[in-house]
């Protein structure tokens, strides 16, 4: 058995669209599952054409759940981009089963808690971002000294 070190989402890997999951040893675990049917490649040219970020960012957000830069809103809309575009989000609520498909370990009551994120938030992208980094973390943390078969 491989303990987690990095938890990496399958949809937001390596900059957003990498689908791999970091083991402790640091050798990537490929996804198997495509999180939707819309190519990939085509959501990263779509919300790269509207909202290009550093790749730094991204693995940032990877490691950590939490982007570096949260003043300047590209970042959070590059991130509501790729999750609606993905199906992971519409009218802020989360696709459960998409998402236990693409984000592991998305455990316990991580999606009725993260939707709630932001409720109150009226800037679409820092919402998305809020549910996004809420269930980032506490993915992070679900996945945390757990084991991999």
């Amino acid at each position: 058995m491989i303990s987690v070190k990095v938890l990496m989402v399958c949809v937001l890997s390596g900059g957003l669209f990498g689908f791999q999951l970091l083991l402790a040893d640091g050798i990537p675990m490929q996804c198997t599952e495509s999180p939707s049917t819309m190519d990939l490649k085509e959501v990263m040219d779509i919300c790269n054409a509207s909202f290009s970020i550093p790749m730094e960012y991204l693995t940032e957000f990877n490691t950590t759940g939490v982007l570096p830069d949260e003043v300047d809103k590209t970042g959070m809309c590059y991130i509501r981009c790729a999750f609606e575009k993905l199906g992971l989000i519409k009218d802020w609520k989360i696709d459960k089963p998409l998402l236990q498909k693409t984000m592991w370990p998305a455990t316990g009551d991580s999606v009725e808690v993260c939707e709630k994120e932001g409720k109150s938030e009226p800037n679409a992208c820092v919402r998305t971002y809020a549910i996004a980094k809420c269930l980032m973390i506490r993915a992070i943390v679900d996945a945390r000294d757990k084991q991999v078969v």
